[in-house]
């Protein structure tokens, strides 16, 4: 009798979530990861990736705990595929995205 095994079922990736216009920051994207707060920032390594694929019209800034990315030209700019492109390439899959409208 052949006994089958299970595969350990994998853990469920931490999210990141993408906004824009959230409170104070009426003009801008910001990034949130579920696994960062005040005990473990955000790598800079991370706001790096995303400024180099958006390019130096946008700012990238890493506060730590979340990233807030504004169009230098214009505040309050929209190019949620651009921006969204940027941050999914940067993220690679070890998150699972979510949009927040």
């Amino acid at each position: 009798m052949t006994k089958e095994f299970e595969q350990p079922a994998s853990p469920e990736k931490p999210k990141a979530y993408i906004s824009f216009g959230g409170g104070g920051h009426d003009g801008e994207y910001m990034l949130n990861l579920e696994d960062c707060d005040h005990r473990s920032f955000i790598p800079q390594s991370l706001a790096d990736q995303i400024s180099a694929e958006l390019g130096g019209e946008w700012d990238v800034s890493n506060r730590g705990t979340r990233i807030e990315v504004y169009y230098v030209d214009e505040y309050g700019h929209r190019d949620d595929e651009k921006v969204t492109a940027a941050i999914r390439k940067a993220l690679g899959s070890q998150y699972d995205i979510e949009i927040i409208k």
